[in-house]
C-alpha cells in the first residue's frame, strides 16, 4: 500500500530559485524551506521541529516503511536458512555484534539498508522535481 501511495501521489515541484542539489530539495520537500546540510541532518534526525509537508512526509516514511519490509524478510529468510543448514559463516557474522544474544549486527545492516533507501528517495524525487511539467493532451 506504501508504494501505491508513492507511486499514485505526485513528488514535489521546486518553487524556489534557492534549491540547488538532492540535500537542498530534501529539506524544501519536507519542510518548505531549505536548511543547510547539518542543520537538516539534525533536524531529520532529531524530529524538531515537524515536517510541514506532510503528504512528502507520508510518501518518504511509506517508501522507507517499504524497503525496511523487504530488508526485514531478506534477513529473516537468511536467518532461517543459515539455521536449517549450518552456515557457519553466518552465525559467525550474526554473533559477531550480538551482546547478550542480542543481534546488533543485523541491525547495523538494517540501518545501513535505511540509509540507502533515503538516499535513494530523495534522488528519485529530485530527478522527478527537475522535469518538466507536461501538459495533459
Amino acid at each position: 500500500m506504501g508504494i501505491l501511495f508513492y507511486w499514485k501521489t505526485p513528488s514535489k515541484r521546486i518553487d524556489t530559485d534557492d534549491v540547488n542539489d538532492v540535500w537542498d530539495f530534501a529539506s524544501y520537500c519536507l519542510y518548505d524551506t531549505v536548511f543547510t546540510r547539518q542543520r537538516f541532518l539534525t533536524v531529520l534526525l532529531v524530529g524538531y521541529p515537524l515536517p510541514r509537508d506532510w503528504r512528502q512526509l507520508f510518501r518518504f516514511l511509506l517508501f522507507i516503511i517499504a524497503w525496511a519490509v523487504s530488508a526485514g524478510g531478506a534477513l529473516g529468510a537468511l536467518s532461517w536458512w543459515a539455521r536449517r543448514w549450518h552456515w557457519e559463516w553466518f552465525r559467525s557474522f550474526y554473533s559477531f555484534g550480538a551482546i547478550r544474544g542480542y543481534p546488533l549486527t543485523l541491525i547495523a545492516v538494517c540501518l545501513a539498508i535505511a540509509v540507502v533507501a533515503v538516499v535513494a528517495f530523495f534522488r528519485t524525487e529530485y530527478a522527478e522535481a527537475n522535469k518538466p511539467m507536461v501538459e495533459p493532451a
